[in-house]
Parts: structure tokens; sequence; C-alpha cells
């Protein structure tokens, strides 16, 4: 921290592959759909984002430098900025017919 003001960023780039929908129900148990080739179920989990960049900024106040009410009531203030970015969810297109 310099002069009362810090940064902080982070970034994560994360890939989660998964027979087994969000809700925990699998995919292959559907009627029309082979149990023994799970690899045709495979896809993206829409719940984990590709890319997420976490940011934040912290500014202490210089208030409160005096004596008495001015240091009790306005000495350590910080204003934070935290803005927080990610792509998008994934779609998993799903054919809900009979077999082709």
């Amino acid at each position: 921290m310099a002069n009362g003001l810090s940064f902080q960023s982070a970034w994560t780039w994360a890939k989660s592959l998964s027979e087994v929908d969000d809700n925990g129900d699998a995919r292959s148990e559907h009627p029309h759909r082979n149990a023994y080739d799970r690899r045709r179920d495979r896809g993206g989990r829409y719940s984990v984002p590709r890319h997420s960049w976490m940011n934040q900024a912290l500014y202490e106040l210089p208030f409160g430098k005096g004596n008495g009410w001015q240091k009790m009531a306005l000495a350590g203030w910080q204003l934070k900025h935290a803005p927080n970015l990610s792509t998008g969810n994934f779609l998993n297109p799903q054919f809900s017919g009979s077999e082709p």
C-alpha cells in the first residue's frame, strides 16, 4: 500500500467437462441416449465460466488527522472498488425428440 492506495488483481482460466448436468442428473439416463457411450453426453459445465477476472482497489481516506471528535468520527474510512468480470455460460445443445 502506497499513500493509502492499493490494488489487487487475479485471473482464473478454468475448464470443467462432465457427463452430468449441473443439477446432478446423468445425461445418459434419458431413454433415447446410449448408456454405454458416455462420451456422447460429455460437455462443458454450465456453472463454470471459462475466464474470470477479479479486481480490487482500496483507498484510505485522508480524514481524521486532527484531535478529539474529528479523529474519532472520521479516522479509518476507506473506499473500495471491486469490479469482477467473467465470460458467459456454456451452451450445450440437447435433442429431445426420437433418435434419428
